[in-house]
């Protein structure tokens, strides 16, 4: 899974593997994401993020360009060991498509 580094946010060129989670804004074309908040923002429209989609989120963002595995996010985003059978991350995913993509079923940032 990654964020498409189309995300004009905080990014640095060239992202490190162990590089921090982003904590401040993330725009996404016409949609504004409060990490701190944990607010989506598309016009005038507020949704909220649960803690786990923004960590997730966050998580992302500071990984832009680079594959992250579903071991990668059990265990640095849900603290679950790398062995984890769940389907959490997949359906966060699912959730944080419907919250900041245009076209979930058709996703231009939450790619996997």
């Amino acid at each position: 899974m990654r964020l498409k580094t189309a995300i004009d946010a905080m990014s640095s060129p060239t992202p490190k593997p162990d590089q921090p989670p982003v904590s401040g804004q993330l725009c996404l074309g016409d949609v504004t994401v409060d990490l701190a908040r944990r607010k989506v923002l598309r016009g005038s429209e507020e949704e909220s993020l649960t803690s786990i989609e923004a960590k997730l989120l966050s998580y992302l963002a500071g990984r832009l360009g680079q594959v992250v595995t579903k071991a990668d996010l059990y265990t640095d985003v849900w603290g679950y060991s790398a062995t984890t059978i769940s389907r959490a991350a997949e359906k966060a995913i699912v959730r944080l498509r419907k919250k900041i993509e245009a076209r979930p079923d058709d996703p231009e940032y939450l790619l996997t």
